[in-house]
């Protein structure tokens, strides 16, 4: 009777054991980050994040046993508090703006916890991102004339034009604007060379910043 006793005292001590090892795994199992991410898409709803300008997952640094509303809830929160610093950060600016996020997108926080949808937490801002505006003016030689016929004048169209040969007594004349294959084109009774570099005729060309690219918030 004793030796029964013993024994199944010894059973109940296993069975014990056994589920103490299985809730730490199942704990375990059940360990769910807080997600905490900031991105240019809309991510309500969705499982996977894209558009991520900066993961602050790693600054909350948060897991919890279950998934639940509860959860979600404190994670947000969390997430909340940690990207308060980020609201219409410059840094997060400039990595919006490398990233090609046009002009005037509004950027938030989201956040998710485990496998769940992410949720959104906070507006970050709404991107100012103008590029650079710059005009370039090229000038022919002075023995050249630009496209507007002005010798030695700023060509429009990148090309300047002179006088190779003429008049023509050759009848009927081409029409005006008959290209001499790339080299040139008639004109009335005369041929006009195109500039290029192997001829000295080619503009010399600059460009000047007008207004300087703009990489802020609203």
């Amino acid at each position: 009777m004793r030796n029964l006793a013993t024994l199944c005292f010894l059973l109940a001590s296993l069975a014990f054991f056994g589920l103490g090892i299985f809730a730490t795994k199942t704990s375990a199992s059940l360990s769910a980050t807080c997600f905490c991410k900031i991105s240019k898409d809309r991510l309500d709803g969705v499982v996977t994040a894209t558009g991520v300008i900066k993961d602050l997952t790693g600054e909350v640094n948060k897991t919890y046993t279950f998934q639940g509303e509860t959860q979600q809830g404190m994670c947000k929160g969390e997430c909340s508090n940690t990207a308060n610093k980020y609201v219409k950060s410059q840094a997060v600016a400039a990595a919006a703006c490398a990233a090609n996020v046009p002009d005037s997108t509004s950027i938030y926080v989201y956040s998710a916890v485990g496998t769940k949808a992410y949720r959104e937490v906070r507006p970050i801002g709404r991107l100012k991102n103008s590029p650079a505006v710059a005009q370039t003016t090229c000038t022919c030689p002075p023995s050249w004339y630009s496209d507007t016929n002005v010798l030695g004048g700023v060509t429009t169209n990148g090309t300047c034009k002179k006088l190779a040969c003429g008049p023509l007594s050759i009848t009927p004349l081409p029409p005006d604007g008959t290209q001499v294959g790339s080299w040139g084109f008639t004109w009335g009774n005369t041929i006009w060379a195109y500039s290029s570099n192997a001829n000295g005729g080619a503009p010399t060309c600059s460009t000047t910043v007008i207004s300087p690219a703009l990489c802020s918030w609203y």
